[in-house]
């Protein structure tokens, strides 16, 4: 995992899916994203693989509420014989996972995004084709890497990788504690309060 590292120059990656297709439809427009979880998984298995890694493993996590068993049967079968990257899915959306035996965790804006964070887990929003103001307040408080298009997510995934960036966003989680924001316990209401008052000031 990100912090026990087995395999030199090795990457394991969880790939949080999310219902896009189901909640949005496909089409730009009209409730529509622009992107679904497939497209995106393909932006993403193409960026993977072709780091300069000895090895990635890329673990995919679908939502409850996907009703797309045939699409991702189908993405499996084309990357099935690929070296480059190997890629398995969780077969049980219910369990808990060990979110610590990853090194990089991707979604879209899920709320494992946010649990990833409190363990100090470089995370990235992918929002292909995002254009409207961000309202993901991981993006919004410097805790994940947005990334809007496929060079954004190349760059967002290189800079999750440099040690240094786990080192910053340690620094931003414990400065965020220290201020009572994000990661306090308590008055909800108040929590949020103060986390809108941090993003406007």
């Amino acid at each position: 995992g990100h912090r026990d590292k087995q395999i030199p120059n090795s990457l394991n990656v969880l790939y949080q899916s999310q219902p896009i297709l189901e909640d949005f439809g496909t089409v730009m427009g009209n409730g529509g994203l622009g992107y679904t979880q497939h497209s995106a998984f393909h932006d993403i298995v193409n960026v993977l693989r072709n780091c300069e890694l000895t090895e990635v493993n890329l673990s995919v996590r679908k939502h409850l509420r996907e009703q797309t068993d045939s699409q991702w049967d189908t993405i499996l079968e084309t990357y099935s014989n690929d070296p480059r990257i190997r890629i398995q899915f969780e077969c049980e959306p219910k369990t808990q996972m060990d979110l610590n035996q990853f090194d990089l965790i991707v979604s879209h804006f899920s709320t494992t995004l946010i649990e990833s964070i409190y363990r100090v887990i470089p995370t990235i929003s992918y929002q292909p084709g995002h254009k409207a103001t961000d309202t993901f307040i991981a993006n919004q408080l410097g805790l994940s890497l947005p990334a809007y298009d496929l060079i954004g997510l190349k760059n967002a995934i290189k800079i999750a990788l440099e040690p240094k960036y786990l080192a910053q966003l340690q620094d931003r989680c414990e400065l965020l504690k220290r201020e009572d924001l994000f990661f306090s316990s308590g008055n909800a209401a108040e929590k949020v309060l103060r986390v809108v008052k941090c993003i406007h000031d």
